[in-house]
């Protein structure tokens, strides 16, 4: 943009200024209000306990945390599941699982 454009005498850009002013600072209030009702509305305690402990502001970040948390545990679960079942012929498992004489 130019810096030397003066703006200052046109009473057209003047007022489309003021009514955008007026505008955004209306939805800003509106965003406010949102926000507000969000953070009072009844969240399940676990999300609040997230929301804590993160320092997290916004409910859709905690939900995000905690389904990333249930992904790795689910993960974890599944590779111990399918890691322990050994066969038998594996020497190691072999040797303990005979009777002591």
């Amino acid at each position: 943009m130019d810096e030397n454009l003066n703006l200052e005498g046109n009473k057209e850009i003047e007022k489309a200024l003021k009514e955008f002013e007026v505008k955004s600072s209306v939805e800003q209030i509106q965003k406010q209000k949102v926000s507000e009702n969000l953070k009072d509305a009844e969240s399940p305690k676990m999300i609040k306990w997230t929301m804590k402990i993160f320092g997290l502001k916004e409910q859709k970040h905690a939900e995000y945390i905690l389904v990333a948390f249930a992904l790795i545990v689910l993960g974890i679960s599944v590779f111990i599941f399918f890691d322990g079942n050994k066969s038998v012929d594996d020497p190691d498992i072999q040797v303990l699982a005979m009777p002591m004489e």
